[in-house]
């Protein structure tokens, strides 16, 4: 018998996308954001939730939401060399469940780590959405199908308020 809840439920992905989009159906633009990455947190049970836009190619992102855990935590930009968001960033969803250090040395504080590439309607990566975890996570898969499922609203809400991409 297995451990892997995605293994024993084919509904593990639906249901939480179904709770999430509950969560966050009244918002728009800058409060979904907000919304989303609680509701991120909270319904996959991880530590840290992020929206970031692209800065400079994609050596630079800027966050424009982040939840560490039930808490909205202040926006910040960051350096993405020798982390999962730089790869995401250049257009490539990453999932990696376990011992994140030994792909991405930069990525130090954390165990795990799913990101989604956000596009902007022309196709061009605009920045990335992503959970981040401290410790090993069990369903990186069906994470991964909530975040890509998620990605269109999310990047439509930020290029509906231009100063998000500017942020």
């Amino acid at each position: 018998m297995t451990k892997d809840p995605e293994l024993r439920n084919d509904d593990w992905p639906a249901s939480r996308l179904l709770r999430i989009s509950e969560i966050t159906a009244d918002f728009r633009g800058a409060r979904y954001l907000q919304a989303l990455v609680l509701a991120l947190a909270r319904v996959l049970q991880v530590r840290f939730a992020m929206i970031a836009v692209r800065r400079e190619g994609r050596e630079h992102a800027q966050v424009l939401a982040i939840a560490d855990g039930e808490d909205l935590s202040q926006p910040f930009r960051y350096l993405t060399r020798e982390l999962p968001c730089h790869t995401v960033l250049g257009g490539e969803a990453v999932s990696v469940p376990c011992n994140i250090v030994e792909l991405y040395p930069g990525a130090n504080e954390i165990e795990a780590y799913v990101g989604q590439p956000l596009k902007g309607r022309d196709g061009a990566v605009i920045g990335l959405l992503a959970v981040e975890h401290t410790a090993p996570i069990t369903s990186a898969a069906g994470m991964a199908r909530v975040l890509r499922a998620l990605a269109g609203r999310t990047a439509a809400e930020i290029e509906g308020e231009p100063d998000l991409l500017r942020a």
